[in-house]
């Protein structure tokens, strides 16, 4: 019946937005995964599988499978792995229009992303890969605060070693290929939000503004990561945990940036691969400009949240405790002012 219909039109397509991480990604998942019905009346299928279908695109594409951290973590059985593959097979196979898929755990597969393409062309649709990208300072920043965020990583470690998702490893293996790719700069969503700028680049301009931006995966500000950063510290000295976790998102002031010295790092590395994407797409990387500071001291106003979310074990300790955490944390920097 499918092939009926197709038979004698041009090949819907498959677009297969890769990332990079920290562009969005989120927010661009959230509105495919809430707008379903909505986008199919604009002739745009997205499968509905749980994740808004990053467990079906990591179990089928990614060189790990059903082992990435992706699905370990989320404790799915190898037959619900299964299943979840087969449900967006039938669904894929089933679509007659266009259909989008996201997920910025593929950005990195490199000749892997053939797997991708094989796939899609061989469900008969045609392969769009889409990527946003942005400066490596600005992925540097983002990332940083994200890994601190999470406890991943402590800030003295990603300030001595910054690390992004690299921008020319990601995108030239499907260039070399053959792939049809799409790059975007996220840098120049200054007066567009990113879901808006992604579906009139998938040629629905008319359903712009239409897709409200729904707040996700919130980024901290230089106190939030400071705390986030000393909470951690404890957890690895095998402290009691110094205060509720939720603090570090109850705590204003400043945006968290990266210290000049590590920019710098990112800027020496980078220097060949801001350079790869001028001449490859025509886009003029530039980094985020503000007025923001890095440094190590807490505000007041922080150190109040802080003792305003302190941890019960904590009620009798002596007035000095902050201090102590204090030293717990400079304790563990190689350096204490940069």
């Amino acid at each position: 019946m499918r092939e009926a219909i197709l038979k004698g039109r041009s090949l819907p397509k498959a677009y297969i937005h890769m990332g990079l991480p920290k562009t969005g990604t989120t927010a661009i998942q959230y509105a495919l995964r809430d707008h379903g019905p909505l986008l199919q009346k604009h002739g745009l299928f997205h499968p509905e599988t749980p994740f808004s279908n990053a467990a079906a695109l990591v179990a089928l594409f990614h060189p790990k499978g059903s082992g990435h951290f992706f699905i370990t973590r989320k404790g799915y059985t190898e037959a619900q792995v299964t299943q979840i593959k087969e449900d967006f097979h039938t669904q894929v196979t089933q679509s007659t229009t266009d259909i989008v898929v996201s997920s910025e755990y593929l950005y990195n597969l490199g000749h892997h992303a053939g797997r991708v393409a094989d796939y899609f062309a061989s469900a008969g649709f045609e392969p769009v890969f889409i990527f946003y990208i942005r400066h490596p300072v600005d992925l540097a920043v983002s990332a940083a605060q994200q890994s601190v965020k999470m406890g991943s990583k402590s800030l003295d470690a990603l300030i001595e070693n910054p690390h992004w998702s690299r921008i020319r490893s990601s995108i030239e293996p499907l260039q070399k290929a053959g792939l049809t790719v799409c790059v975007r700069n996220y840098g120049d969503m200054k007066n567009r939000n990113v879901i808006d700028d992604f579906i009139s680049l998938l040629g629905h301009e008319e359903l712009a503004g239409q897709l409200p931006v729904k707040r996700s995966n919130e980024g901290l500000t230089m106190d939030g990561v400071l705390l986030a950063d000393i909470y951690k510290k404890n957890q690895d000295a095998k402290q009691p945990k110094p205060f509720n976790k939720y603090a570090i998102f109850n705590v204003g002031g400043s945006r968290f940036t990266l210290p000049e010295s590590a920019k710098e790092i990112v800027r020496e590395q980078s220097r060949d691969e801001v350079a790869w994407v001028e001449q490859t797409f025509g886009i003029q990387l530039q980094e985020t400009g503000h007025a923001d500071k890095f440094r190590w001291e807490l505000t007041k106003t922080a150190q109040l949240i802080m003792k305003a979310h302190a941890s019960p074990v904590l009620n009798h300790a002596p007035e000095g405790w902050l201090d102590s955490m204090k030293r717990l944390l400079r304790a563990r920097l190689k350096i204490e002012r940069l």
